[in-house]
């Protein structure tokens, strides 16, 4: 899995908070106990996801579901499989597709103050570290979204408008 299938992936699910950190290997994952990991989501770094060699589809949603609610697998799992459905629906529509989709766009890095450690010469050239470009996201903070359409937000009435307004109905 390339950042290109990440990012079209979470630029379906636009109301998902984009991860700023994305660490991609091609290499298996395994913990403790031998379970293999398809993808990481660290504890105390809520805006980072990992994704491994075993990754498919549904690893990104299920990481970003893990990074924006902090539930545990139980919980993801819900919200997750109930976002991928969507997205399945989205698949058969693909104008509509189309219409909804606005890809964050990330920026590979190779230094971090953040991730020091994943700059370490041990893991050069096998983990990609990714970076969220802000102004790829859609304009918060003014207008309301309708659909993917930003519309704005006009100041309320003053009570003599209001009356007027109420007078000619």
């Amino acid at each position: 899995m390339d950042i290109q299938e990440v990012s079209e992936l979470l630029g379906l699910c636009h109301f998902l908070r984009m991860p700023k950190h994305i660490f991609i290997t091609q290499e298996p994952v395994e913990g403790a106990h031998g379970e293999r990991y398809r993808g990481l989501q660290p504890k105390s770094k809520r805006d980072s996801i990992f994704i491994t060699g075993l990754a498919n589809d549904t690893t990104p949603i299920h990481e970003a579901v893990h990074a924006m609610f902090g539930t545990d697998e139980v919980g993801t799992e819900i919200i997750s499989r109930a976002i991928i459905r969507k997205n399945q629906v989205l698949t058969n529509f693909p104008l509509l597709k189309e219409r909804l989709k606005t890809p964050p766009k990330y920026v590979k890095v190779n230094s971090d103050t953040d991730y020091p450690e994943a700059h370490l010469p041990k893991f050069q050239g096998r983990v990609d570290h990714y970076v969220l470009e802000e102004s790829s996201l859609p304009p918060r903070g003014t207008g309301r979204l309708i659909g993917r359409a930003r519309v704005p937000s006009y100041p309320p009435l003053s009570d003599e408008e209001r009356r007027r307004r109420h007078d000619t109905l």
